[in-house]
Formats: C-alpha cells, structure tokens, sequence
C-alpha cells in the first residue's frame, strides 16, 4: 500500500501542490509589482496634482496683477477726465462770473447815472460813474 502511495498518488498531490505554490509565488510577486506600480503612479498623480496647482495659483496670481494694472489705468484716466472736466467747468464758471460782474457794474452804472440825473437834473459822465463803481468795489 506505501508503495502504491509513494509512487502512484503522492506524486500527482506533489505535482499540484508545487503548481499551487508556484502560481501563489507568482501571484503574489504580480501583487507586489502592481502595488509599486500602483505606489508610483499614485507618486505620480500627487506630483502632477501639486504642479498643476502651483501653475493655477500663477495664473490667478497673474491675472489679479493684469486686473490690478487695469483698474489703475482706467482709475487715472478717469481721475484725468474728471480733473479736465472740473478744469473746464471752474473757467467756464469764471468766465460766466467775470460777465455776470461786468453786466451788473454796466447795469449799476447806468442807475447811479439815472439816479444821479434824477437828482441832479444833469446826467454825469458815463466814464466818471463808472470809475466811481470801480473804487467802491475795490474798497
């Protein structure tokens, strides 16, 4: 009977047994290489990751600066037109003063000379009023 066990059916359990572990080895050796590989593209993936972000970062970084520069030139040409703007306005406010005065002395002049003729009965000389009228408002 161990002879017939020994060289009829042991042999065939050992042949499988050493096929079993072989191909338990060799799986576990793929285990092991698609763990690393798995480990390195994941290495990978956060390095590209981190880059990309770093790249995102420059980006917004870049373009809040292109913002910045712009809202600064247009902040100063608008200053500039409101600065030329109010420029205008105060000569224009001046020049409209400067003959709303000159009116209002050729209006002042004109009564003083009628009031004065009034009075008087002889109207004054327009240039001498009007000299009169300079003196007071200078006063």
């Amino acid at each position: 009977f161990w002879a017939l066990m020994k060289y009829v059916l042991l042999p065939p359990i050992r042949k499988i047994q050493k096929q079993r572990k072989e191909t338990i080895e060799a799986n576990n050796y793929k285990v092991e290489e698609l763990s690393e590989e798995k480990d390195k593209l994941a290495n990978q993936y956060e390095k590209a990751l981190t880059e990309v972000r770093t790249e995102a970062a420059q980006i917004i970084d870049e373009a809040r600066q292109r913002a910045d520069s712009y809202r600064a030139e247009v902040m100063a040409v608008a200053e500039g037109e409101i600065n030329a703007q109010r420029e205008q306005t105060e000569a224009e406010l001046a020049t409209a003063k400067t003959a709303a005065i000159g009116s209002l002395k050729d209006d002042v002049a004109n009564l003083t000379a009628q009031a004065v003729e009034a009075v008087l009965g002889k109207a004054p000389e327009k240039a001498k009023v009007a000299s009169e009228i300079e003196k007071v408002e200078l006063e």
